[in-house]
């Protein structure tokens, strides 16, 4: 793109690195993980040193669920307990074709649109749209009288948490029904959405494929890399924010995303037990692509990589390495047809196992991070 220069994005100078990243291969004992056959249980540690603290846990497997056709292509999912459940529509656009189709999930209702739905039928995936507010509104309220809150009002999980419990709600409706490839289930999401995808892979084996897209803090950054940009590279190239989100960021506008325990390690990151590289790794051996833009300092594209990195060294270990990858590239904090593209293109390749051709983190910061 005319006007950038790649040492706008390869210049740590001002960057803060507040410690190193917890060890994905502790098995919390005082020895190590290292063999592939006790990933299972390495997985599950992972699990529980990470979603109950940033997360307040998952909202439990509910006992009553059933889906029901309503007209059309628009699916009503009902979930909960004996004594209260909620609901939500999902809607499928199926693609022209017989026989069983891989799905990609998407939460953010709106940012699936037209263009994005016509080019997964083209290829062949059916969209399954539904919105993740309709779980838990997004209303910068901290009173938990709504939602997925009023069917479990003892429970501790986070807005977040209920959105990826949506998530899963739509794979169990998608598993019922006899047109989906339930070997292919893919779910897309941006910013939160992205936060809310990465989540509810790592915590569900049934989902495939998952893309997080521009998700930073609590999402597919690092707590412990702060990223920064100088004021007149922000200005000139025109960066937006001039630094990333930060766990402060998120305690002072959105407390409601992240478990009632993250406040006591405000400038303590360096004593969480786990960073973001664990839900990262959690989703191993399945698919995961991140997508982000290197102008989105918020979203801190330099941590990310750096817990990509040491995500990837859970995949090489298990015999898996290129089923992780990141796309990176210019523009603004957005989920646009080409982040799609790019995670439609990451289906296909495994789908038909050659290598994904668009992986190009480590061309940008493979010799400075």
């Amino acid at each position: 793109m005319k006007g950038y220069n790649i040492m706008t994005y390869t210049d740590t100078s001002l960057d803060k690195v507040l410690g190193p990243l917890p060890d994905l291969f502790s098995d919390g004992r005082g020895g190590r993980f290292d063999s592939p056959e006790c990933w299972p249980e390495q997985r599950e540690l992972i699990l529980r040193n990470s979603v109950p603290l940033l997360f307040g846990g998952m909202p439990p497997e509910p006992e009553v669920f059933y889906c029901r056709h309503m007209y059309a292509n628009c699916y009503l999912i009902t979930a909960g307990n004996s004594e209260k459940q909620i609901s939500f529509f999902m809607q499928l656009h199926r693609p022209k074709i017989e026989g069983k189709c891989p799905v990609v999930i998407c939460g953010d209702l709106f940012g699936f649109n037209d263009e994005k739905i016509k080019e997964a039928n083209r290829r062949g995936f059916i969209a399954a749209v539904f919105n993740r507010c309709m779980l838990s509104a997004d209303n910068y309220r901290v009173e938990r009288d709504y939602g997925l809150f009023n069917v479990y009002p003892d429970e501790t999980f986070s807005t977040i948490a209920a959105w990826a419990w949506g998530y899963h709600r739509c794979v169990d409706a998608l598993c019922g029904m006899d047109f989906v490839d339930t070997d292919c289930i893919a779910i897309t999401g941006l910013s939160r959405g992205g936060k809310t995808t990465l989540l509810a892979a790592a915590t569900d084996e049934r989902i495939k494929f998952v893309q997080s897209c521009c998700s930073g803090a609590a999402g597919s950054g690092c707590f412990r890399y702060e990223q920064y940009a100088d004021e007149e590279t922000v200005n000139k190239y025109g960066l937006g924010d001039p630094r990333s989100e930060t766990l402060t960021d998120l305690l002072r506008a959105v407390p409601y995303w992240l478990g009632p325990d993250m406040k006591d390690y405000v400038g303590r990151e360096t004593e969480l037990p786990f960073d973001m590289h664990f839900l990262k790794a959690a989703v191993a051996p399945r698919y995961l692509l991140e997508t982000i833009s290197m102008d989105d300092v918020w979203a801190n594209p330099r941590g990310c990589y750096l817990t990509y990195k040491a995500a990837k060294e859970v995949y090489e270990f298990l015999g898996v390495g290129e089923n992780i990858a990141q796309n990176f590239r210019y523009g603004p904090h957005s989920h646009d047809i080409y982040d799609y593209c790019k995670f439609y293109d990451f289906i296909e390749c495994a789908r038909r196992g050659v290598r994904y051709p668009w992986h190009n983190s480590e061309l940008i910061y493979g010799d400075i991070l």
